[in-house]
C-alpha cells in the first residue's frame, strides 16, 4: 500500500480539481476528511494554548501566531468546503458535454473557482 491508496483524499488541491467528476459519496468523504484533519490540527493548537494557560504562563509571540493559525486554518476549511460542495470551472470535456449549465450552476462554479484561488492564499500563509 502507498499513502495515496490509503488516504486518497488528503491532497486537497487534487480534490478540488476533480470535485466535479466524483460521485456525491466521494465528495462527502473528502469533506469529512477535511474537517477531521482540520479539527485535529485545531485541537493540537488549542491543547498547546490551554496547557500554557494551565501552567499560568503568559502568552508569547508564538502563542499569538498560533491563534492566528487557528483562525487561518478554520477560514481555509470553510473556503475549501464551499469549493468542494459547489464545484469549480475545472471539469473534463466529457462532463462538460453532459452537464446542464443553468445560471445557478454557472454562478456556483464561478464562486467555487474564485474560492480555490483564495484557498491558495490561505495555504501559503
Amino acid at each position: 500500500y502507498t499513502l495515496h491508496t490509503l488516504f486518497p483524499y488528503t491532497t486537497l488541491f487534487r480534490s478540488i480539481q476533480h470535485a466535479t467528476s466524483v460521485t456525491m459519496d466521494e465528495a462527502d468523504a473528502e469533506i469529512l476528511i477535511l474537517w477531521i484533519l482540520t479539527g485535529l490540527a485545531v485541537a493540537m493548537m488549542l491543547l498547546r494554548l490551554g496547557l500554557k494557560q494551565y501552567r499560568s504562563q503568559s502568552f508569547s509571540l508564538g502563542d499569538y501566531i498560533t491563534i492566528a493559525a487557528i483562525v487561518s486554518i478554520l477560514l481555509r476549511g470553510a473556503v475549501i468546503h464551499v469549493a468542494l460542495v459547489w464545484g469549480t470551472n475545472s471539469i473534463t470535456a466529457a462532463v462538460r458535454k453532459t452537464m446542464a449549465f443553468t445560471p445557478e450552476v454557472i454562478y456556483r462554479r464561478e464562486i467555487g473557482s474564485q474560492l480555490t484561488i483564495v484557498n491558495r492564499v490561505f495555504y501559503t500563509v
